[in-house]
């Protein structure tokens, strides 16, 4: 038992170390901004604002957020990078093991780059709109479902060009993750309600999960509008 512990303590600090590396070198070319890295930026700005502040889209105008608009697009290939879960080949086997041994110690510090990648496309907003494409394209390709959650939630973030991307992909009936699609536009209500009409086209979907979630955020934000468009599917 003893020895077997050893081995996962000494897999762990190996992922760690390797993490770290890796982490250290990316970093080092991070497009920065008087002398602080991208990363840092976002760091100090999650740091000043609300998780709540978050939820909502409400974006401070504080010093953080300008910086990283001034970083602009030049962030983008680091986003997309940040946003994949997809485990590396190193992570699958040592990643077995260490998972049994402490889970959140192993995917915190990928699930904080994702949702710090988020963050940034929240702040970006259009000015991120070259990463439409290659973010359409993991939606496509994901052979992980939380790359492609991210992927269809930095779209929404980036305004109505990723919601158009959002609908477009939705048209793709054979999306294995159409469903999260749909999820990603609730948010997109807050500044457009003239998406719900849209999202009720699909409570008739052959999908029955893209049917629940369509369900369940017209329940939570157009109760009336739910009743209507049910009663018509409904009737003769």
């Amino acid at each position: 038992m003893k020895v077997r512990t050893k081995i996962l303590t000494v897999a762990a600090c190996l992922v760690i170390g390797i993490t770290w590396v890796l982490y250290s070198a990316l970093q080092i070319n991070e497009p920065r901004y008087q002398g602080k890295s991208l990363t840092e930026w976002l760091l100090a700005y999650e740091q000043k604002v609300s998780f709540l502040d978050l939820e909502n889209h409400h974006i401070p105008e504080i010093p953080e957020a300008a910086a990283v608009r001034q970083i602009g697009s030049a962030a983008v290939p680091f986003l997309l990078n940040w946003i994949q879960q997809e485990p590396s080949f190193w992570e699958k086997p040592i990643g077995s093991m260490v998972l049994r041994f402490n889970q959140s110690f192993f995917t915190s510090g990928r699930e904080q780059r994702a949702w710090r990648a988020l963050t940034a496309f929240q702040l970006l907003g259009t000015n991120a709109i070259s990463a439409i494409p290659a973010l359409t394209n993991i939606i496509c390709t994901a052979s992980h479902s939380d790359s492609a959650v991210n992927a269809a939630l930095a779209l929404h973030e980036i305004g109505k060009p990723g919601t158009t991307a959002i609908l477009n992909l939705l048209a793709e009936k054979s999306s294995p993750y159409r469903s999260y699609l749909i999820s990603s536009l609730r948010s997109a209500t807050n500044n457009d309600a003239a998406i719900l009409p849209t999202i009720a086209g699909y409570l008739a979907d052959p999908d029955r999960k893209v049917r629940k979630v369509s369900t369940n955020i017209l329940r939570q934000l157009a109760p009336t509008l739910l009743t209507m468009t049910t009663n018509h599917l409904s009737s003769p």
